[in-house]
């Protein structure tokens, strides 16, 4: 045999040993099989665990050599074949398994999905009737109220002229009598004056109303001449006895106005002209004028309380006046009324106020300063003084809204230099500013 066994001893060997092995190796592979299994289950592994198992079987069995052992495993009923595996990897009859699939999340698929019944948060819109607060614009037609007065620009009007004026009768009157004077009067005709109204009229709201009404879509300019103690019982003296009665006359003239567009002049003279006064009586006075501003204003009138001449009061004196007469409140102040004091000369004494008071709009009269005043500044009827520029209310000048003719040419500052009383149409004297300024 050279030392060499012979099959059959292999074999007898081999099948004395086999149920041992084969115990073992199930026992082994029963337990691990069991483990696996229940992992397998969860991780749809199985059939890889029971491949093993059999690989395992199979490697036993099949030791030794091909040719000479019969590999087919002797039968054993207590062993489990191919066949006797479910192939459901689920096993609902088993207690593990059951509380295992029971708590068993979905299988890891490697791509990760939102809860089908997660939404993403969207932005929360509130109600629809919630409406957040915003600024309260008052509507077109409301008046703006009297801090926050009609701005100064006038320059998107047109001044109105009086067809049936005093030169414009004068002119008629002369036609054949004096062709070159009727030219003079039908040249100052022409030009857009103002209409002043006083203690003369007994209806005001009715002045004021048809004034303003024959104006159409032109602007009006009117001026307010009727505060107590006007002119300091000078030239023209005059005005109403107290403050109620100068309440009462501007609430007339602001019913008038009926919420139309107009210039308002307030009071040539009377802040600058205050020398009559007591102290209570001056302080009085500037009250009745901040409130004229705060009425005339509500009603729609440009108000521009009169400031005299840049050769009367300094700058600081009148500025603080103009202040305590309510000047923020209205839309600025005039200069020149009736006076002779040169157009340079009256603009930079505007711009000295309003470097004092701030950026506040002006206007000056021209009807008679185009020489400038007389050597010595008279203002009562001055003699060889001439008309100035023509109204106009583009004027070129930043402040300055209007070039106006406040004090009609041709009518008495008073019975001076030979003159009829305040307010009479003068017309030799006319004549005389208009032949010196266009002759």
């Amino acid at each position: 045999m050279n030392g060499r066994q012979s099959p059959s001893r292999v074999v007898m060997f081999a099948l004395l040993l086999a149920p041992l092995i084969t115990g073992c190796a199930t026992d082994s592979a029963g337990a691990t099989s069991s483990q696996e299994e229940s992992t397998a289950r969860r991780h749809g592994h199985w059939n890889r665990v029971k491949g093993t198992a059999d690989i395992f079987q199979g490697r036993v069995w099949g030791h030794g050599n091909a040719d000479d052992v019969d590999t087919t495993p002797p039968a054993d009923t207590d062993a489990q074949t191919e066949t006797d595996v479910p192939v459901d990897p689920v096993d609902t009859a088993t207690e593990d398994t059951a509380t295992e699939d029971t708590a068993t999340p979905p299988a890891d698929t490697g791509i990760v999905d939102p809860p089908a019944d997660v939404v993403p948060p969207v932005e929360v819109v509130p109600p629809v009737d919630v409406v957040p607060p915003v600024e309260v614009v008052p509507p077109v037609d409301v008046v703006p109220p009297v801090d926050q007065a009609p701005a100064g620009d006038l320059s998107s009007f047109s001044l109105y002229t009086d067809p049936d004026s005093n030169a414009s009768r004068q002119a008629g009157l002369w036609r054949q009598s004096d062709p070159q004077g009727a030219a003079l009067m039908d040249r100052m005709a022409a030009q857009p004056i103002a209409f002043w109204i006083g203690d003369w009229f007994s209806d005001v709201t009715g002045t004021v109303d048809d004034a303003v009404t024959a104006g159409g879509g032109k602007l009006r300019t009117l001026v307010v001449y009727n505060i107590p103690n006007r002119d300091c019982g000078n030239w023209s003296a005059g005005g109403v006895a107290n403050k109620d009665a100068y309440t009462a006359f501007i609430d007339d003239f602001a019913s008038g106005l009926r919420g139309r567009p107009a210039i308002v002049i307030l009071e040539p003279d009377a802040l600058p002209l205050t020398e009559c006064l007591t102290a209570a009586q001056t302080t009085e006075r500037y009250q009745m004028l901040a409130e004229a501003v705060d009425t005339l204003t509500a009603a729609g009138a440009y108000v521009y309380i009169d400031a005299g001449d840049s050769d009367w009061l300094a700058a600081s004196d009148i500025a603080d006046r103009l202040v305590a007469a309510g000047v923020h409140n209205a839309a600025g102040f005039s200069l020149n009324v009736s006076h002779t004091e040169s157009t340079p000369n009256s603009i930079a004494y505007a711009e000295d106020i309003r470097s004092r008071i701030g950026d506040v709009h002006y206007v000056i009269d021209t009807d008679r300063n185009g020489t400038g005043p007389t050597a010595t500044h008279e203002w009562c009827n001055p003699l060889g003084v001439s008309i100035g520029a023509n109204p106009t209310t583009n004027t070129g000048v930043d402040g300055l809204d209007a070039y106006l003719w406040v004090k009609p040419p041709g009518e008495s500052d008073g019975s001076c230099n030979g003159g009829p009383v305040a307010g009479a149409w003068w017309p030799s004297y006319a004549r005389d500013l208009a032949a010196a300024a266009w002759l």
